[in-house]
């Protein structure tokens, strides 16, 4: 959740929420024949940083599609692709890439937080959770907490308190 405190004709406040599938980014990591350091122990699953002036172009290019909605569905999914790729270029790179290595932490977390968006109306339990992504309890809740610095137990309520 966000709040925008201060936004103007002069000084825009841009968002765009982009969702990412892990296969297309380990593609791009593979045609850019760069290896990908990846540490051991992601940091946090979110993060801010400055966008540098080309990933900034590439966004301006998707946002301007709007004006020709023709174009949508033939520019869109290779301008995302060039966002993708650009993200993974710069500081946040192997975060990124961390998230669509089958078996890190980080992508058993973007599961477990698949299943619970998905599975939300019906009885959800811990147990099934865990033996879904191959962690115990103690080990889900610990990564959980770190990737979306919240507890799999307050991701759980907020989906609850959302259908309200």
């Amino acid at each position: 959740m966000g709040r925008i405190v201060e936004a103007s004709p002069e000084i825009p406040y841009l968002s765009l929420k982009l969702s990412f599938d892990a296969a297309v980014i380990l593609e791009i990591v593979e045609k850019t024949n760069r290896p990908a350091s990846v540490p051991v122990e992601s940091g946090r699953g979110i993060t801010v940083n400055q966008t540098s002036p080309v990933l900034l172009e590439v966004i301006v290019r998707l946002m301007q599609l709007l004006g020709t909605p023709e174009d949508i569905s033939v520019l869109a999914p290779l301008i995302i692709r060039e966002v993708l790729y650009r993200m993974l270029q710069g500081e946040q790179g192997a975060l990124l890439y961390q998230f669509a290595i089958s078996g890190s932490h980080a992508y058993n977390i973007t599961q477990t937080n698949r299943l619970i968006n998905r599975q939300y109306d019906r009885p959800l339990a811990i147990g099934h959770l865990t033996k879904s992504v191959n962690l115990s309890i103690s080990a889900l809740h610990k990564h959980f907490k770190r990737v979306t610095e919240m507890s799999s137990f307050e991701k759980i309520a907020t989906i609850i308190l959302r259908c309200f």
